[in-house]
This record gives C-alpha cells, structure tokens and sequence, in this order.
C-alpha cells in the first residue's frame, strides 16, 4: 500500500486503509517505483525481503553471502527445510560458534524448528538448492573440524555424510563417512593442506 499524508487530510492510518493494496512484482527487472517514504520499506526492500528466491542465481551458497537477503535483513524468507513453503529466518550476529551469525528458523505457520539441523544454523551452513542439501560445519580449529551434510530425504532433512578433520602421525586427515539411521560407514580417507 501506499499512502501520503498532507495538512488537512485524515490521520494517515486510516489513509492506509483506503489505500489500494499494489502487488510487489517478484521479478527485480520490473522495480519502477516506491512503495511510500513514509512508515515503509522501498519496493527493492520489499521484493528482497518477500521474493528472495528470484536473487538467487547460484547453485550453491551460504547463509551469509547476500543472496538470501542478509547481511543487509536481519530476516528473511526461505525454504530452508525444502519442504516447499518458505521458513522465516533470523538472524542473531555474534550468537553462533566462535562469534558466527546464528539463525533461528520458524515454519510457514511460526513455529521454531529445532533440533538437527535447525539448531546447528550459522555462517558457515551451505545451501545446495539443486541437491536439496545443507552442509554445516562444526568448527574445531585447524584441522579438527566435522562437516555434516543433510540432504531432503522421504520428507526430511537427513544426515546423510559426515567428514571429520584430525591429525594421524602429524599430518591433517580428513575422514568421509555415509550415514545412515545415526550409524556412521567409512568410506574414504585424504591428506589436507593447511
């Protein structure tokens, strides 16, 4: 909506009332105009914050890397649990592992998902939209972290693959697994630079 007010008119609240509810185009190539100046967002603002998924271009990102919205929307909408309706995501800066970006994420009708993976979102989780995948990362310091990926699995995001990070006779190692029902199955094992 968009309203003005001037001397002499009625309060603006009810000038927003009367207003005529104008749709945000999703497409950012079409952005021509203001939504108000007054009490509201610009109509770019606004199509960042409802209409994320038309800025993202990549196949892969990160929570973090401006293509949901943050770092310049402490929110966001997106369908991180790829369930096909889009979760509202906070942002909570300084709140995570080591002083990353922590979210917190509800569901389409507000309920705080939590739990694996839900709890473990920061700064460094990977979005793959093509695979319906998260990758989070669980920082140990150098050459002791564990990288957990969740794939959308029969409904669900499911542990799928684990890589954990450790030295073997002073080189860094780092060890894939296959999960599956919370068991782990090695699979590979690689030498790491640091």
């Amino acid at each position: 909506k968009e309203a003005r007010y001037y001397e002499g008119q009625p309060p603006m609240a009810e000038l927003i009332k009367k207003a005529v509810n104008k749709e945000v185009d999703c497409t950012h190539e079409k952005r021509t105009e203001k939504l108000s100046e007054l009490e509201s967002l610009s109509l770019e603002d606004a199509q960042k914050y409802f209409c994320p998924s038309t800025e993202i271009n990549a196949k892969e990102f990160s929570l973090t890397d401006g293509k949901l919205g943050y770092p310049s929307m402490k929110s966001f909408f997106f369908d991180i649990n790829f369930d096909g309706k889009r979760d509202s995501i906070v942002a909570l800066p300084g709140k995570g592992q080591r002083g990353r970006t922590n979210f917190i994420v509800y569901n389409s009708i507000g309920i705080e998902l939590i739990g694996e993976p839900f709890s473990q979102l920061d700064s460094e989780t990977r979005v793959d939209i093509a695979a319906k995948e998260l990758s989070i990362h669980h920082s140990g310091g150098a050459c002791g972290s564990v990288i957990d990926l969740y794939q959308h699995k029969d409904g669900k995001l499911r542990l799928v693959k684990r890589r954990k990070q450790n030295m073997e006779d002073g080189k860094c190692i780092e060890s894939t697994y296959d999960v599956s029902d919370g068991i782990e199955y090695f699979k590979s094992k690689k030498e790491l630079t640091i």
